[in-house]
């Protein structure tokens, strides 16, 4: 079996990731609420944290992958994640001791880290996906589709 697709043993509540950013607040709280109300564990975890508060573990051993994240005082395993809803997704935040010349680097470097550890939640089940986050982010693409579907669009 997959190390990713393991399923967590069924008599601890369904862990469930909320992908967010730091200042995000309210409907994100009642995600949460409404997780732990149906007896799941909400996890929220923003994203613009990493790598300074949080660190990730990936690797590849005997022909399995891993991988975990510490975030909050705890390390989560990829594979107990039941469920992710992804918000927002912001990029990685480094602190002021990054040189400017190796800045973008160390954020290319860390965004890929971090959707590394994305990538190994593929046994959880999705609220939408990175891909389609960025998609959707995409105005022009927006604007074409909600045409396409028969909605009439202003000049912008």
């Amino acid at each position: 079996m997959h190390a990713s697709a393991r399923v967590p043993d069924c008599a601890s509540p369904a862990l469930v990731l909320l992908l967010t950013h730091r200042h995000d607040f309210y409907t994100i709280d009642k995600v949460a609420d409404a997780v732990q109300a149906r007896g799941g564990e909400a996890l929220r975890i923003d994203t613009d944290r990493f790598p300074l508060d949080a660190v990730i573990e990936l690797g590849f051993e005997a022909g399995q992958h891993s991988a975990r994240l510490h975030y909050g005082g705890r390390w989560i395993d990829a594979a107990s994640v039941r469920a992710v809803w992804l918000r927002h997704f912001s990029p990685p935040v480094l602190g002021d001791g990054v040189a400017a010349a190796f800045r973008p680097t160390c954020e290319q470097e860390s965004r890929l880290v971090m959707e590394g550890f994305l990538a190994a939640l593929d046994g959880a089940r999705w609220l939408n996906t990175l891909p389609a986050v960025v998609r959707a982010e995409a105005k022009l693409l927006q604007l074409r589709v909600a045409q396409q579907s028969g909605l009439r669009i202003p000049a912008t």
